[in-house]
């Protein structure tokens, strides 16, 4: 019955590609929206398989195979359901920015239901089989023919004259699918004895997946895919490629012996790391778009984090931020859209700015829930990793705390704005389906935070290495919601209070920046740790400029080692016919 899902996806796919010029594409995303959540119906009334399953082979080479599981295991049905459920909501933002009798837009949601597809495929397959690299470049190739169907033809925000193929997302994600597919078809085996016997793959594989998820260091080329519609970039660098990425990583070390510690510090670090850089990054940030590639490339290194830590906390960490993440990705995509709708661009720095304070809310929900503040669903996988950080680490918890109090600076300045200002309100506020959207987003993100224990049995107990019992008394989910309620109070308590000053200035003013711009330019040295791509080329011009030293100072001599080499040749000559 699992099988019957990717079938319907494939067959609204063609449908989306053949039908492009005969019908309006508001109408197929709807559909395609539609087909999304039939989708995770079927999923969700599917037998669950069980480990012991064999796996369908379809393809042999030797001791390497192209295997499927028969049906999901229950860990992965939770992450495939919130896969479907908030790519058919993405979707449906799509269809709904299109204008009614607009046609020839049908491949954007073809292409979308293609990777989406090869998604979930990737969640069924075992973790040394064939089917990730052919997942991955599925993913990779319909993401990237997505972006060139939408017609977007501008670059980035932050240099609008480079032409936005992506041409390093697309490379990044097919080195990626190389990478993984050298490492299961090297000859050897990953396990002998019970130990690792392959070092090389093991780093091949970390670094595949380090890539194709967007952990940083290696994010540099999801960040270029926030110059299109935020729907777009959050579909497949939010939602597709992140769930493939770390849930197949996480296969991979479940399935392998345990890490030696140097290596887990390593990777921890690393994670680690990349959230300080990615925190850094944001402070000096104020587009809306490069902001939410950020706040997902956060929670992207957290996860990180957690893949590097053992223990029953950590299993239940990981999964449960990716969750997090997905749903976040959708709420935070949701008030980039609207705000954009209504202002024309996604820059929060423009004067005059007064919008609807739902449109506020909406990011302060996406904010929140990339933080883990109670009372929402990304509270508890934030604190197990914490604690995990604290029987194990110590020592990492100061950078994680800061990285999160650098991020909570960067996501209230633009927080400012977006909350609406005056009386005097910039459009008609957000529309009916952006509504939808926060709404079916964001009631399981506050169901699931104030009762976690709806998730438990049918999901966190069946985790490898889960605890036996959930690891939240009664006490903390009360004290939790009570938290979150005085949260709540206290940001309606300070939204409420009349505005204090006015943004226009004097013309005898001096221009002055505010404290969180300020730190976002002292601390931009630690922004290169999310991307290093400014760095290598600060040092690629360094060495361009030594190679430029060293011709002038060949070039000096060259004439007098010319003349010098023609009188040995010339004295050379005469010995011999000397002789």
């Amino acid at each position: 019955m699992f099988f019957l899902v990717p079938t319907i996806l494939l067959l609204a796919a063609a449908l989306s590609f053949g039908l492009g010029q005969l019908v309006p594409a508001r109408q197929i995303g709807f559909g395609a929206a539609l087909m999304m959540l039939i989708s995770v119906g079927i999923l969700g009334i599917a037998p669950l398989a069980t480990p012991d399953e064999p796996p369908i082979v379809m393809l042999l080479l030797g001791t390497v195979q192209a295997s499927l599981t028969p049906g999901l295991l229950a860990n992965e049905r939770a992450l495939a359901l919130t896969l479907l459920g908030s790519g058919g909501l993405m979707l449906l933002s799509l269809a709904a920015a299109i204008a009614p009798g607009v046609r020839g837009f049908g491949a954007i949601f073809g292409w979308a239901l293609i990777c989406l597809t090869a998604a979930v495929m990737s969640l069924a397959a075992p973790p040394f089989s064939l089917v990730h690299p052919l997942a991955w470049t599925v993913m990779t190739l319909s993401g990237y023919a997505m972006f060139q169907a939408s017609g977007v033809t501008t670059g980035t925000a932050v240099a609008p004259e480079t032409p936005a193929l992506l041409p390093r997302g697309l490379i990044t994600g097919l080195l990626a699918s190389l990478l993984v597919a050298a490492a299961i078809l090297a000859p050897g085996t990953l396990i002998e004895d019970g130990s690792l016997s392959m070092w090389p793959a093991l780093v091949l594989l970390l670094v595949a997946a380090f890539a194709f998820a967007g952990s940083p260091p290696l994010a540099g080329g999801r960040n270029e895919a926030f110059a299109f519609p935020a729907p777009l970039a959050t579909l497949i660098y939010g939602l597709a490629m992140p769930v493939a990425g770390l849930n197949w990583f996480l296969q991979v070390i479940s399935a392998l012996p345990i890490l030696p510690n140097r290596w887990a510090i390593a990777i921890a670090l690393l994670g680690t790391l990349g959230m300080l850089g990615c925190a850094a990054a944001a402070l000096a940030t104020r587009r809306l778009r490069p902001l939410l590639a950020l706040m997902l490339t956060f929670q992207v290194a957290a996860i990180v984090v957690s893949i590097g830590l053992a223990g029953p906390l950590a299993a239940l960490a990981a999964p449960g931020q990716l969750v997090s993440l997905m749903l976040s990705g959708v709420i935070g995509a949701t008030a980039v859209a609207s705000f954009e709708r209504m202002t024309g661009s996604d820059d929060v720095t423009v004067p005059g700015l007064a919008l609807p304070r739902l449109v506020g809310v909406t990011w302060l929900v996406a904010g929140a829930l990339a933080l883990g503040l109670p009372p929402l669903w990304g509270f508890w996988p934030r604190l197990w990793l914490f604690q995990a950080i604290q029987e194990q680490y110590p020592w990492l918890l100061a950078l994680v705390i800061a990285s999160m109090v650098l991020m909570v600076l960067a996501l209230l300045v633009p927080l400012a704005r977006l909350w609406g200002q005056g009386k005097e309100r910039t459009g008609s506020g957000m529309s009916l389906v952006e509504r939808l959207l926060l709404a079916m987003a964001g009631a399981p993100v506050v169901l699931l935070g104030l009762i976690p224990t709806l998730v438990w049995e049918p999901w966190l107990a069946t985790l490898t290495f889960a605890p036996v019992d959930f690891p939240v008394s009664f006490g903390a989910q009360l004290a939790t919601g009570i938290a979150g309620g005085v949260l709540i109070v206290l940001a309606l308590m300070l939204a409420r209070r009349p505005i204090a000053r006015t943004l226009e200035r004097d013309l005898d003013e001096e221009l002055t920046f505010l404290t969180a711009e300020g730190l976002g330019t002292v601390l931009q040295p630690l922004a290169h740790l999310s991307n290093p791509t400014q760095g290598w080329q600060t040092i690629w011009r360094a060495l361009q400029g030594v190679s430029q030293g060293l011709r002038f100072v060949l070039g000096f001599f060259e004439q007098r080692y010319y003349l010098l080499g023609m009188l040995a040749a010339l004295l050379t000559i005469m010995l011999l016919m000397a002789q």
